[in-house]
């Protein structure tokens, strides 16, 4: 309608253009080799002409080697599948069908079946009961062995840890220590007045000797 021609002769001309496109001197002497005209190849022709008669195919015919290549492709997505699949499936149990049941026999199941997932669901929450108790245990115990160190440090220098033995000063309650360094100095004093206003314990300036027991510096 648009070129005022008609409809055939538009049609082929058309035919003729994708005619002359495809079948270069390349595609058809492509062709010919992959048929086995040309070089003559007797056995990959009769392969060929096995194929399009449907008298059964061999591995170089093209239905061969599609089939072979489709082989290798389901085999190796049956491998990655098999890989892939680790983890098991779990579930509970059904009622066999094409079974005559007991309606006695089925009401039981189901009451044992609900036991046990009662039993279990217990377990779980004493599992749970524990696991929290012990968690909150051992932050307690972190917590009272940071207070520890802090309380077994010397309150003047704050580099020397209390290990035992002589020489150390500070209050009976435990919480305030000055090592032997430090308790004769004027700032060690001014702590413990300080510390004597807040703490009604006893404090002492420690003794000049010191013992086996030796303090380690941090």
């Amino acid at each position: 309608m648009l070129s005022n021609e008609g409809t055939r002769n538009a049609l082929l001309e058309a035919a003729y253009t994708a005619e002359r496109r495809a079948f270069t001197p390349g595609v058809i002497v492509g062709a010919f080799r992959r048929c086995g005209l040309w070089p003559f190849v007797p056995k990959r022709m009769l392969a060929q002409v096995a194929d399009a008669l449907g008298l059964g195919h061999t591995d170089e015919s093209t239905k061969g080697v599609a089939a072979a290549a489709a082989g290798d492709v389901i085999q190796e997505a049956a491998a990655r599948a098999k890989s892939a699949k680790k983890r098991t499936s779990t579930g509970s149990a059904v009622v066999e069908r094409a079974v005559l049941h007991a309606p006695d026999a089925l009401l039981q199941q189901s009451r044992d079946i609900g036991a046990n997932k009662a039993v279990e669901d217990a377990v779980k929450a004493a599992r749970g009961v524990i696991r929290a108790y012990k968690r909150a245990k051992s932050a307690q115990d972190a917590s009272a062995a940071a207070a520890a160190r802090v309380a077994n440090l010397c309150r003047v220098c704050t580099t020397r840890t209390y290990r035992g033995g002589k020489g150390w000063g500070g209050c009976l309650c435990g919480t305030f220590r000055v090592c032997p360094g430090c308790v004769k100095t004027a700032p060690a004093a001014a702590a413990m007045g300080e510390h004597g206003k807040e703490c009604p314990g006893e404090v002492s300036g420690g003794s000049d000797s010191e013992g086996s027991g030796e303090s380690e510096e941090e």
